[in-house]
């Protein structure tokens, strides 16, 4: 998916989350997820 490939530059910006059958974990390459959730990070961080 896209978001493996431009990772790096996209978590710059975003805090990305994948769903697994357990529940919600930040984003990690080579995971298979149901879904996903992208946040714009707070100016503050």
């Amino acid at each position: 998916m896209g978001i493996s490939n431009h990772l790096d530059a996209t978590i710059e910006d975003f805090e990305i989350f994948g769903e697994l059958e357990h529940g919600w974990e930040r984003f990690k390459r080579n995971t298979n997820y149901r879904s996903f959730i992208i946040k714009l990070k707070d100016e503050d961080n």
